[in-house]
């Protein structure tokens, strides 16, 4: 009687193409995402790569780098699959990879090159998120978000490089002519260079949305183009 169960059974296993073992899935699902590719039945692949990504993400990662071609059609969907979760599992840096992949697939897409900027951020990479808001801002000057972003970076570098700057000047009990024009040499430096990056993203910014923050920091930019220029 058992006998017959057991065989039963693997005849059920065998009539629906699902596997004895769970061990063996990986292999099942990669060998129906192969088949598809094979045949370019490329909605079902992205469907199949869909199922393995979501419960075996290291298989569908590997298969992605050594089987998915550059001109295979459904290679961004699978790359926005694989973002996609490693964004909502906190693994930024991995995100990244695969957002810049669409990126490489379409470089003048704006939400892609804002979500690799996003995860540039939330990796704590600010300075390589940069490159990412001033790309947008050059296909879209009025973008908010990559406003706020480039103009609070160069204020924050202006800011922090003029306190350091007056902080050493007032050490000075005595400064000399030649000390004291050094002084407003590098001051005008800062207010011509990265107070004037600031102050042009952030006036940007405030015409799209009124910020009580963004107007301080604009205060403060013109407090110092004032004593730049007396």
């Amino acid at each position: 009687m058992k006998r017959i169960q057991h065989a039963f059974i693997g005849l059920i296993f065998l009539c629906t193409g699902i596997p004895l073992f769970s061990a063996s899935l990986p292999q099942y699902k990669l060998g129906k995402l192969e088949k598809a590719i094979f045949f370019k039945e490329w909605q079902q692949a992205e469907i199949y790569f869909q199922e393995l990504a979501d419960t075996h993400i290291a298989e569908a990662e590997t298969f992605f780098w050594e089987q998915v071609e550059t001109d295979i059609p459904c290679r961004s969907s699978m790359a926005e699959i694989l973002a996609q979760y490693y964004k909502k599992h906190h693994d930024y840096n991995k995100a990244f990879v695969f957002y810049n992949e669409l990126l490489i697939q379409n470089p003048n897409s704006t939400e892609t090159l804002l979500t690799c900027a996003d995860m540039k951020v939330k990796s704590g990479k600010i300075e390589e998120a940069l490159p990412f808001y001033e790309q947008v801002l050059i296909q879209d000057k009025n973008n908010l978000a990559a406003n706020i972003f480039v103009g609070n970076y160069y204020y924050f570098i202006a800011n922090k490089e003029c306190t350091q700057l007056k902080h050493a000047y007032q050490k000075l009990h005595s400064p000399t002519k030649m000390e004291y024009a050094l002084y407003r040499e590098r001051l005008n430096k800062l207010v011509s260079s990265d107070f004037a990056k600031a102050k042009k993203f952030l006036q940007q910014a405030l015409s799209v949305f009124p910020s009580t923050e963004i107007k301080k920091a604009l205060q403060q930019i013109n407090i110092i183009e004032i004593e730049n220029n007396q």
